[in-house]
Formats: structure tokens, C-alpha cells, sequence
């Protein structure tokens, strides 16, 4: 039932042009932690060799932290299952064979002894995963708490998705505006007479196009 009423609240919640991914990918780390009753949550952005921490919500010091790095080399039988698309489901790290690597220093470091990871994947591409992690204590994952983690997975690929789209659409305006500039621009030069003059508009004219101040 909470696990219903969050997602509610989440596909009813409106952002705006001003919430960037990173505000949005807060809030949905941070409730969802709490909802799901883990200590962490965490988006990490894939790339071939290694994956970095986006942002990881930790509950017990409610605090946010980011940028940190696991690489391929390090846990190659880990990256693998995640490149496959599979879903991890450890109720403990320390014997479940996909997460056995983490074991060895991540999880033993951080006192995990529970994982969930849901890859998130955006046309068929693998662009990084949600993780939730326990600490100190099992969590025996159950259906409902998988099928909760690919719908905040869902969440973080929309919210993806838009910021995609808003920077497409900036890029396309900017672009657009630089068109309109070059036009009047050459306008300019084949109506004035006094070289001076026209130099001095287009460089007033390219500075508002591009937002430069000089």
C-alpha cells in the first residue's frame, strides 16, 4: 500500500524548467529510501569501464553524497550481469555469486549487507542503475519490493528523458537565434555604407544572440 501511494504522489508531482536532474533525481532518492525502509539509495551513470555515483541518499546521516567510482576491473562478474540487463536481488552480499566482488571491499567498507539493483535503460541503451543498499541488518527482498524498485527505475528514465529533450530544445533555440543574428548581420553589411557603424552593431547584435557581455 505505501508503496502505492508513493509512486502516486511521484507521478502526480510537476517539475519545472528550473528542476534540473539533479534536484529531481534527490527527491525521488530520498523518498524512495525512506518508502522502501532501506539506509541507501544511489543512481550511478554506466560507462564501459566503470560507473560513477550520480548522487546516493544515505538515511541514518541524512545527508547526500556523490561522485565516487566502482570500475569493471574491479568487479567484472558484477559489470557483466549489469550489462545483461539482469536485475540484482541480494538479500546478502556476502553469498549471493553476483555481488560476492562487492563483498570483498564496497559492501565490507559500508557495512552492506543487502543490495537491489534495477539497470535503467533508455532505447535499448544501459545508461546506469538504481541501487538501494541495507546496512548491517539482511533485507529479504520480496516482489513487491523488486516490482517498487523498476518503478522508481521508470522514474529516474523519464526524468532522464526530459532533461534530454529541455537540453535538445535549448540547443535548437540557441542555434536558432544564431541564424536570425548571422541574417541581420549580413544585412548590415551590404546596406551600410560606414564599416565602422556596422561593426559596431554586429558586435551588439552576435553579443545578445550568444548572451556575451562583450
Amino acid at each position: 500500500q505505501r508503496y502505492n501511494e508513493t509512486l502516486k504522489t511521484f507521478a502526480t508531482t510537476t517539475y519545472t524548467s528550473n528542476d534540473n536532474f539533479d534536484n529531481i533525481l534527490k527527491k525521488i532518492l530520498e523518498t524512495a529510501t525512506k518508502t522502501l525502509g532501506v539506509n541507501r539509495s544511489s543512481y550511478w551513470t554506466y560507462k564501459p569501464d566503470k560507473m560513477r555515483c550520480s548522487n546516493m541518499y544515505d538515511l541514518d546521516r541524512n545527508k547526500f553524497e556523490k561522485n565516487f567510482t566502482i570500475s569493471k576491473s574491479n568487479y567484472p562478474f558484477y559489470f557483466e550481469n549489469i550489462e545483461n540487463e539482469m536485475q540484482v536481488v541480494a538479500s546478502d552480499v556476502f553469498t549471493n555469486p553476483i555481488t560476492a566482488e562487492l563483498a570483498k571491499d564496497y559492501a565490507k567498507n559500508y557495512h552492506i549487507t543487502s543490495l537491489l539493483d534495477t539497470p535503467v535503460i533508455i532505447n535499448g541503451e544501459l545508461k546506469g542503475i538504481l541501487c538501494f543498499e541495507t546496512t548491517f541488518k539482511k533485507h529479504d527482498w520480496d516482489n513487491e519490493d523488486i516490482n517498487f524498485a523498476k518503478s522508481v527505475s521508470d522514474l529516474i528514465i523519464i526524468a532522464l528523458e526530459s532533461q534530454l529533450r529541455l537540453a535538445a530544445e535549448k540547443t535548437l533555440a540557441y542555434k536558432s537565434e544564431l541564424l536570425s543574428a548571422m541574417s541581420l548581420c549580413t544585412e548590415k553589411f551590404l546596406n551600410s555604407k560606414n564599416i565602422n557603424d556596422v561593426f559596431s552593431d554586429v558586435l551588439i547584435i552576435i553579443g545578445n544572440a550568444t548572451k556575451s557581455s562583450r
